[in-house]
């Protein structure tokens, strides 16, 4: 069956053997953006300027510099690898889904929410990430 490159995480499928695919723009261009959120700079071999790194954001204390230079990080990696999407907004939240801000004493859970569109195919979806981990 084709389609566009293999779902991450890696996982058996039926269908398509061991890898599965991603079968169409917006699910390919969701996982493209997580990849982006997720990898941290220098972890992808041969090109060390990619990625935000979000995990580095674990043990820093909220604030609205943090917000600004996650979200001026994240926008600079989207026009240089993702150029299809334009982010619409960038929001922390808590464990029940609610808007962080600084002075919230839940600002010690990291989950985030990314609201997107893919231009001139007006489409618009959302990235949730919660539960993020060093990941050792």
């Amino acid at each position: 069956m084709p389609g566009f490159t293999p779902k991450i995480p890696l996982a058996p499928s039926s269908i398509d053997g061991f890898y599965g695919l991603t079968k169409n723009l917006v699910e390919n261009t969701k996982q493209s953006l997580k990849m982006i959120v997720l990898t941290s700079p220098g972890e992808r071999v041969m090109n060390p300027n990619f990625g935000v790194g979000i995990r580095h954001l674990l043990f820093e204390n909220f604030s609205d510099n943090l917000y600004r230079s996650f979200k001026g990080r994240l926008n600079r990696q989207i026009e240089l690898y993702l150029p299809i999407v334009e982010i619409l907004g960038v929001s922390f939240l808590d464990a029940n889904k609610n808007i962080l801000d600084a002075s919230s004493p839940a600002s010690n859970v990291l989950a985030i929410e990314i609201k997107y569109s893919i231009t001139n195919m007006n489409i618009f979806d959302s990235l949730f990430i919660e539960n993020i981990s060093i990941g050792y």
